[in-house]
């Protein structure tokens, strides 16, 4: 058999560019910039458990084979740690091409490789829908309901955490801001907010008291405002992607309307989304007149988002921190460790805060 004749058996391979081209229309990602250099899926820190690797996932996007990225568990089991995202010398946004995909799959019917997920996600965004912030009893409850199996180890760690004061009994209820009357804080533009977020509200109380303390210590008095709603965390980018700007603008714009020109965030994750939010409507004039119809409220983006150590940096500095350091931590050898969430989000847009090693801002 001669050569042409193997090479003309060879079956045709049709690419198909529709699956590419919605997320193109919907997330702004050219998937074709992908080159399988395959940093993704080398520093994924849940690569062991997918069934199709980052890059494989990226590689059926562009030749349209939908079985594959539509049908995979891989987006389903995907932590949005955003490290993918961060490597990408192309700059691609790996993660919200994974949350669009499973967005996708259930628009076309398919079933959840990983259901469990997909129950998480609508529980978080009813709670969220319910009372405006995280409530992890209704959370659980609704959890346990769908798979009484649970029930057990589930009540098991509610008590643990419930006897530690990190989750409570009854929820707050918390309206969302552009549904009241927001009243300007006298001196606020003096002072920065502080955005704490659902976890440390919660499971991660030991942060929030950390921070407030040692803000104190510092003479950085922060400003918690009132009403505040969560930030959407992961479960509204997979479930609901009109909520996941709406959450983050709500906040943006209760804290611009009460005069403040600065909230901080030591949560990375809201943090990452607050700043994600203010990305969106900088980069896409159409999603930041939808942003403003839900808010009623046409936001100046005035607001700087920034995280605590940035904020500590700018309006303290190193000289005071250093003078008030009770317990110097001479002689140890520090390594500092940041993250994806915070180093990698937005890098076309960013600058480098001078002196302080990968931290981003947009």
């Amino acid at each position: 058999m001669s050569e042409e004749t193997k090479i003309s058996e060879q079956p045709t391979i049709t690419i198909d560019g529709n699956l590419a081209e919605r997320i193109q229309e919907e997330i702004g990602e050219n998937v074709y910039l992908c080159y399988q250099c395959v940093k993704c899926t080398s520093g994924c820190p849940v690569a062991e458990y997918f069934d199709w690797q980052p890059n494989q996932i990226m590689r059926a996007v562009q030749l349209g084979q939908e079985d594959i990225a539509l049908e995979s568990k891989t987006p389903w089991l995907c932590s949005s740690c955003l490290t993918c995202t961060t490597r990408c010398p192309q700059g691609l946004n790996i993660t919200a091409i994974m949350e669009f995909l499973t967005r996708e799959s259930l628009e076309r019917g398919y079933k959840p490789q990983i259901p469990e997920t997909n129950r998480f996600n609508r529980a978080f965004m009813r709670e969220v829908n319910l009372w405006g912030r995280s409530y992890e009893p209704g959370l659980m409850a609704e959890l346990i309901l769908q798979k009484p199996m649970t029930l057990i180890d589930d009540i098991q760690l509610y008590l643990r955490f419930f006897q530690k004061g990190k989750v409570s009994l009854i929820p707050s209820l918390t309206k969302m801001p552009s549904k009241k009357r927001i009243k300007e804080q006298p001196g606020a533009v003096e002072k920065v907010a502080y955005y704490p977020g659902c976890s440390l509200e919660t499971t991660a109380t030991e942060y929030s008291h950390s921070t407030v303390e040692v803000c104190k210590a510092l003479d950085f008095p922060l400003v918690e405002p009132r009403g505040w709603v969560c930030c959407g965390s992961s479960a509204a980018h997979r479930a609901d992607p009109e909520a996941a700007l709406h959450l983050p603008m709500e906040n943006l714009a209760l804290i611009e309307k009460q005069g403040y020109k600065e909230v901080t965030m030591p949560c990375a994750a809201c943090y990452n989304r607050h700043k994600a939010a203010q990305f969106e409507i900088r980069t896409y004039p159409d999603h930041k007149e939808k942003a403003d119809q839900l808010l009623g409220y046409e936001y100046q983006d005035e607001v700087y988002v920034s995280t605590l150590i940035e904020s500590i940096y700018k309006n303290i500095g190193p000289q005071v921190v250093a003078e008030k350091t009770k317990k110097p931590l001479k002689g140890l050898k520090v390594v500092c460790y940041y993250g994806c969430l915070l180093t990698g989000p937005l890098k076309s847009q960013a600058q480098r805060i001078p002196n302080i090693p990968w931290i981003w801002i947009s």
